[in-house]
This record gives C-alpha cells, sequence and structure tokens, in this order.
C-alpha cells in the first residue's frame, strides 16, 4: 500500500517537472522570435552605403582648418607721421640755368589699402652761392601724391618686407631769391609761385606694422604761376628773373622715415 502511495507521488511529481519544462521552453521561443525577426528583415533590406549617410544641414558642415596665416586680421587704414630729407636737388630751367637745392620735409602718410597710399609734404629747400655775388634761393614747398605699392604684407604684416612703389602727384613752391653785392649790401629780393606735377619710384622697408623707411627718385616739372620783386639793384631783377623763370624742372633723390599708428 505504502509503495503504491509512492509510486503515485513520484508519477505526480514528474508531470509537474515535464509541464515546468514545457512551460520553459516556449517562453524562451516567444523571447528568440522577435530577435530573429528583427534580423530576418533587417538582412533583407539592404540599404546602400551612400544612403545611409545623413545629409547635414549647411551650418553643421565642418570648415576645414585653417592655417595661422589665414587667421591674421583684416587690413585697416593707417596714419603715419614720418620725416623726409631732400640731401639732393637739381634744378634747372630755361634758360639753361642749374642749381643744387637740399631740403627737409615733414610728411604725413595715410595708407588707405594695402597697396594704395597717400603722402602730403610740407618742407623747405635751400641752395646757396648760385652765382659770384652769393645769390641764395630759399623756397617753400606743399605737395600731395599718390603712392601704389607692387607688394604687400597680405599674409603676415607684422613681419619686415620691401615693397616697390610708383608714385605721381601735384606741388607747390614759393621761391624767393636773394643776393649781396660785393660790399655785401642787399641787391634786392625776386619773389615767384610754382605749380606743378612729379612722377617717380621708390622703395619701402616696413618693419612689420607700424615703422617704415623709404627711398625714392622723382622728376619734377613747373611752371611760373605769378612773381613780384623789391629791387635795390637793377642787377638783381636781371638775375631773379634768370634763375626764377617761366618753366623748370628737377631730378630729387629723397630718404624718409615714417611712424604709423
Amino acid at each position: 500500500m505504502k509503495f503504491l502511495n509512492l509510486r503515485k507521488s513520484l508519477f505526480s511529481f514528474g508531470l509537474l517537472l515535464c509541464a515546468l519544462g514545457t512551460n520553459v521552453l516556449a517562453q524562451e521561443a516567444n523571447s528568440a522570435s522577435p530577435t530573429s525577426s528583427t534580423t530576418q528583415a533587417a538582412e533583407s533590406e539592404v540599404v546602400p552605403a551612400s544612403a545611409q549617410e545623413t545629409i547635414k544641414p549647411a551650418s553643421d558642415v565642418q570648415k576645414p582648418a585653417q592655417s595661422p596665416l589665414q587667421l591674421r586680421s583684416k587690413f585697416r587704414p593707417q596714419l603715419g607721421l614720418g620725416i623726409g630729407i631732400i640731401p639732393g636737388q637739381g634744378v634747372w630751367n630755361d634758360n639753361r640755368i642749374g642749381y643744387f637745392q637740399a631740403g627737409i620735409l615733414a610728411n604725413i602718410d595715410i595708407r588707405a589699402a594695402e597697396r594704395l597710399g597717400v603722402r602730403i609734404s610740407l618742407g623747405g629747400f635751400g641752395s646757396d652761392s648760385i652765382d659770384d655775388f652769393g645769390a641764395t634761393i630759399a623756397e617753400f614747398l606743399a605737395s600731395a601724391e599718390l603712392r601704389v605699392y607692387l607688394h604687400s604684407a597680405k599674409a603676415n604684416p607684422n613681419r619686415f618686407y620691401l615693397a616697390p612703389f610708383v608714385l605721381a602727384g601735384a606741388n607747390y613752391n614759393y621761391a624767393s631769391f636773394g643776393g649781396l653785392d660785393t660790399f655785401g649790401q642787399a641787391m634786392g629780393y625776386h619773389y615767384a609761385n610754382y605749380v606743378g606735377g612729379t612722377v617717380g619710384v621708390g622703395l619701402e622697408f616696413r618693419f612689420g606694422r607700424h615703422v617704415a623707411l623709404d627711398i625714392d627718385v622723382r622728376g619734377i616739372l613747373q611752371g611760373l604761376v605769378s612773381e613780384s620783386e623789391i629791387s635795390v639793384d637793377n642787377e638783381a631783377t636781371v638775375i631773379g628773373q634768370l634763375l626764377l623763370d617761366n618753366i623748370r624742372g628737377a631730378v630729387r633723390f629723397g630718404v624718409g622715415g615714417s611712424f604709423y599708428f
């Protein structure tokens, strides 16, 4: 009797284990079926590589990295102040009389663009002992010229560089002639106003953004606008008219330096 009860108990326990195993297998099958179906769907839908790339808006597109030279600051106009020295200027007129002058200038430089500049100059010239009577000519100069530079430090304005340039401009001269006789007495004075133009070439030595030196050679042509005289001696009038005649030309060599703000 006890044996039969034990056998029934084992049989019931076996049925229970079979039911539990069946239930577990069913659950595993259910959980695995979505994954397999998803995998099959992914495998069946083959998307080209070009179509998989997402098109980004223009604002999200990364620009190529810029070099330090490309990151420089933009050009800004500059104002400079400088001094010019004229160690030599040869002058001649239509009376075929020539003389040598030297002078000094005060310059205002305006760098309007990387390759374009304007220079305004005020200064004076002098010459001594033009003739046997110790005649002298003193002149006041005012001029404005445009300079076109053939090179600029576009990549790096803070470094040293050379900039050849051409120039053209207009000028005004007020000339005063005076002479002494053999006894040291004044013979008289002759005054003249000239206007004209100038063209030339030069070379600028630029030491970074703020300091520049330059040299130039130019030709000058002027015409007489008006004249007046205060004569003590008739000889002064004659000499003055010979020296300060209707048309005159000059070749000038100049050096200068400027500081830019």
